[in-house]
């Protein structure tokens, strides 16, 4: 049997269509957006990386915390992680300190210029993403998150965090 008289996979219609499968156009869409919201952090003076606005963003939001809580708040890798953070304690936007109940840990914090960076900036992102979300009506952005939680949640249960590269990036 010639190549040519055996169909591409490509042009098959009884393979499977990654391009119609929900999990592939959820990924290729958040890459998109970020991409989007990154140009915000990008664009500004500070000009940070995604995974570092990750990181002020989410010690902004939430408070001093450890590396590990970091990995697990922004779902990043620890390589990630540790590149933003190294990153981050090197222009002044984080400080590391002692943890107060366990000497042995440390805790990570934004710097005074760490938050105003996040107070700079926040407000842009929550501009952007009203942008992003235009075309939809105030009932399907509703939809769309009750739709993401429960997604979210179906998946803690299907695959928990998993530490350390365990997962594809």
């Amino acid at each position: 049997m010639s190549d040519a008289s055996v169909p591409s996979i490509g042009m098959r219609d009884d393979f499977l269509r990654f391009d119609r499968i929900i999990p592939f156009r959820i990924s290729a869409l958040a890459g998109h957006m970020t991409r989007a919201l990154g140009r915000v952090y990008a664009e500004t003076s500070f000009q940070l990386l995604a995974p570092e606005w990750r990181i002020l963003s989410a010690l902004g939001r939430f408070g001093a915390m450890a590396a590990s809580d970091l990995r697990a708040r922004t779902d990043m890798d620890n390589v990630r992680v540790s590149r933003a953070i190294s990153s981050l304690l090197e222009r002044g936007y984080i400080r590391r300190e002692t943890d107060p109940f366990d000497r042995r840990h440390s805790l990570l914090r934004p710097t005074v210029t760490g938050e105003a960076i996040y107070t700079e900036i926040a407000p842009r992102i929550e501009a952007a993403e009203a942008e992003i979300l235009a075309s939809l009506t105030d009932e399907e952005r509703t939809s769309l998150k009750t739709i993401i939680s429960k997604l979210e949640r179906q998946m803690a249960d299907i695959l928990p965090f998993e530490d350390e590269g365990s997962r594809d990036e």
